[in-house]
């Protein structure tokens, strides 16, 4: 090609450039599996909606896939098979795997406040948490979450050798259990317990996290050892754009409701109820003292050998939130 011929096919050759890299969104795009540890959870599943319709991650190069799962043991074995790079999960079971040997570290603290509360039938004498004694507590497994803190509020009301826990091996069964009258009381979330609540079923007698050490870290952003140390650009990127969408639900609460009814199938009623615990961390550091509060949760409830435990500089890092 002589010169005067290449720069007259100069703009047409840009043309065409441009065209490949409008189809394709991105030559450099980078590309990342993102999950979420319940499907349709509307903590975890409103802001893994948001970014991809609002394209927060589209704006920042990135070729993020959203992967959902129905159970946190899932989500944290394929993220130790390398299948997940990064994710939303909870504190605890972060903590748990870490030691375990899943190869993540917690990168953002995404909401410090827990929603479980110890729930009893409508008409039971139970009123207060006092009351619990010698009663029944319905859980889905034994050194599950639900298990962990009937223990915690338990211990902290003086009844830890008064109290009888029931491990059903799934919500559903659990649930069954509770309206036979075969436990009396459950230690669930209010989204779980909503539509229970207003067909006037069950109400709550507590608050777990009244009784949980203070400060807390309930939800976490996590991400394999591997991609913070090799891929630190594309991860906090990543960071970046999903913290947007959290800040997104939180400011268009009619965005949020219409997805919990048409996505978490909640009726409007209970959406709307909902949405005020929706409320995700606007600092998003880590506070090493609320990490310490977590591990030694599970070292007192026997989930972690106390000589196994890891200060809190090994379990995160707070390189990937956005400058």
């Amino acid at each position: 090609m002589t010169r005067r011929l290449f720069f007259s096919s100069l703009p047409l050759i840009l043309s065409l450039a441009f065209v490949v890299i409008g189809n394709s969104g991105s030559i450099a795009e980078e590309k990342l599996k993102f999950a979420t540890v319940l499907k349709t959870h509307p903590f975890h599943a409103l802001p893994a909606l948001a970014v991809q319709e609002k394209g927060f991650w589209k704006e920042e190069g990135l070729n993020v896939e959203w992967v959902s799962f129905r159970a946190p043991a899932a989500f944290y074995r394929a993220t130790a098979a390398g299948a997940i790079d990064m994710g939303m999960g909870s504190a605890l079971s972060t903590v748990h795997g870490v030691i375990r040997g899943v190869p993540i570290i917690i990168i953002a603290a995404m909401a410090r406040q827990n929603h479980f509360y110890a729930w009893v039938a409508k008409d039971s004498p139970i009123k207060e948490g006092k009351d619990l004694k010698g009663a029944k507590i319905g859980v889905i497994r034994k050194g599950g979450a639900g298990h962990l803190f009937a223990q915690s509020v338990a211990q902290a009301l003086g009844l830890g050798k008064d109290i009888r826990y029931i491990a059903s091996g799934s919500m559903p069964q659990e649930l069954a259990a509770f309206r036979r009258g075969l436990t009396d009381s459950l230690i669930f979330t209010s989204f779980t317990m909503i539509k229970m609540k207003l067909k006037g079923q069950v109400r709550e007698i507590l608050a777990v996290r009244d009784y949980l050490p203070q400060p807390w870290l309930e939800q976490i952003l996590v991400a394999r050892k591997e991609l913070v140390n090799n891929r630190p650009q594309p991860a906090r990127k990543t960071v970046k754009g999903f913290l947007r969408a959290t800040r997104f639900v939180m400011e268009n609460r009619s965005w949020a409701i219409e997805k919990m009814v048409s996505y978490s199938r909640y009726s409007r009623e209970a959406a709307e109820i909902l949405f005020k615990d929706i409320q995700y961390a606007r600092d998003n550091r880590i506070k090493r003292e609320a990490i310490s509060n977590v591990t030694k949760f599970l070292v007192t409830h026997g989930l972690i050998p106390r000589e196994k435990a890891l200060p809190p500089e090994q379990l995160f890092t707070e390189k990937l939130l956005p400058r």
